[in-house]
């Protein structure tokens, strides 16, 4: 079961949704994505917590291209990320400009 702060921390990131947060599971892959991108530190262990490694790696690989930058920075080795295209560095270059 998901710890009720860890479900309360995925409202906040989900504003859209008016106070409730996503169905942790049936949306795993936007959840693990946003909490990357958005999430505080501590909301980012309970999510490896909650999914663990071998899941958070497979999905952030999957999805490599859609991470931040700095989140790609500071997450490349820990989760064994792959090179990402060539036009998304170019993109991610142009916004530190």
């Amino acid at each position: 079961m998901i710890a009720p702060d860890f479900r309360q921390a995925l409202a906040r990131l989900y504003p859209e949704l008016g106070g409730t947060g996503p169905d942790p599971e049936r949306y795993a892959e936007s959840v693990i994505v946003r909490v990357l991108n958005a999430g505080s530190d501590g909301l980012r262990e309970q999510m490896v917590g909650y999914y663990g490694m071998e899941r958070v790696q497979a999905v952030a690989r999957a999805r490599v291209n859609r991470l931040d930058a700095p989140v790609y920075r500071a997450w490349r080795d820990r989760l064994g990320l792959p090179a990402r295209d060539a036009a998304i560095e170019r993109l991610h270059a142009l916004w530190r400009r």
